[in-house]
């Protein structure tokens, strides 16, 4: 795995299905919804620090480490509550950014 991609969202809390889709489904305006995924650093030998959000969805709040030890899996709460003025679906290309830690 690059340097690039150490950061990497699971379905499940043992890292073995890779997320490849955040589906929320179809929530109703005014209501929202709230998913858990798994953020594994998958460096063998560095923290990753400052770990960022890198969506800017207002609609969108997001729980989140900041921290993550090498090879580490810790929670990610992921809440979304679209307002009755949204046309766009939530589209999340790439959610989280850090920085490997090495020393």
């Amino acid at each position: 795995m690059s340097e690039l991609n150490e950061l990497v969202l699971y379905d499940d809390a043992g890292a073995v299905k890779m997320t490849t889709l955040i589906d929320l489904g179809r929530i109703p305006v005014g209501t929202e919804t709230t998913v858990t995924k798994w953020l594994k650093n998958e460096s063998k030998r560095w923290p990753m620090m400052n770990i960022q959000l890198n969506e800017t969805d207002p609609e969108l709040k997001v729980e989140f480490p900041q921290m993550i030890p090498p090879l580490g899996i810790k929670a990610v709460k992921i809440t979304f509550s679209p307002s009755i003025g949204r046309r766009e679906p939530l589209n999340i290309t790439q959610l989280f950014a850090g920085e490997l830690y090495i020393g």
